[in-house]
């Protein structure tokens, strides 16, 4: 399982000090599927490159990735059967954001994508290794460097720490996850990821059912000799694709209890000023 702690410096990235910093993650995105909503995708990183204090992130299925060869495949359901030409459109949909976020790390350290994950539309593919998946962010290392964004595998612990000046102000730890599950109930999954694991947000995507919800988590603080609570965040990161289509038969249509989900993201925001977290759709 991969870790990666990641420092943002307000001052170095033009905000002031009380300023916050708003995480809105892409995760589902299922570039050449059908029923991808690039317009919507298109939108979203337009906010996310002309806002200073917006990030995001790669959360899994970034492309379709569903070839002939795969079992799940339909022909009604892509625009683009070969998984190079996927990749390659990808690149092409993302490259103004990309171009910016190189720009921004080579002065930041982290840019506008903190992190990349892999999705089960990338992992399942017989034809993707971990090799190529990293390859798709990273780059090759001599001819490309990708998408210029780390790869943190299908599950990651990222620390969010700001800065003012290079002094910390506060540190966040998220728990990000591609995700799992597959009926009719979003809330167990995000449930479970609290299971063995101690994070102020848990992130997932894969089920496309955007949603964010807070819990209390009590302990008693012996050194002030009283219990405290503490808010941590779950949310589902949501999609970039619609449910149903006019006139098509898909993968919808052929499961149980699935509830139609409207594509689009969350957003969390951490204030280090107040040390408050906040969340929204």
């Amino acid at each position: 399982m991969f870790s990666k702690l990641i420092k943002i410096d307000l001052h170095k990235i033009g905000l002031k000090e009380t300023d916050q910093i708003h995480l809105e993650g892409f995760s589902d995105i299922h570039s050449d599927a059908l029923n991808h909503r690039g317009d919507l995708f298109e939108k979203r990183m337009n906010a996310v490159i002309k806002d200073p204090s917006r990030f995001t992130f790669y959360g899994g299925d970034m492309i379709d990735a569903i070839t002939p060869k795969d079992k799940r495949w339909q022909q009604e359901s892509v625009k683009e059967v070969s998984l190079e030409q996927q990749k390659i459109n990808f690149y092409k949909a993302t490259k103004k954001l990309t171009d910016v976020h190189k720009k921004l790390k080579k002065k930041d350290g982290h840019g506008k994508v903190l992190w990349g994950l892999s999705g089960n539309h990338e992992y399942n593919n017989r034809d993707i290794d971990q090799t190529w998946i990293k390859s798709f962010f990273e780059g090759d290392g001599e001819q490309s460097d990708g998408l210029g964004v780390n790869y943190v595998g299908s599950r990651a612990l990222i620390g969010i720490e700001i800065q003012w000046k290079g002094k910390p102000k506060r540190r966040w730890s998220i728990l990000t996850v591609h995700g799992f599950g597959g009926g009719s109930n979003a809330y167990t999954p995000l449930q479970n990821l609290k299971i063995n694991h101690v994070a102020d947000v848990y992130l997932m995507g894969h089920l496309h059912q955007k949603m964010t919800m807070e819990e209390q988590m009590v302990s008693f603080s012996w050194s002030e000799k009283r219990w405290i609570s503490k808010k941590v965040i779950l949310g589902n990161t949501g999609s970039f694709t619609d449910t149903m289509m006019d006139d098509y038969d898909q993968w919808y249509e052929r499961r149980n209890k699935l509830i139609p989900a409207s594509a689009g993201t969350i957003t969390i925001s951490f204030d280090a000023h107040k040390g408050e977290m906040h969340h929204h759709i």
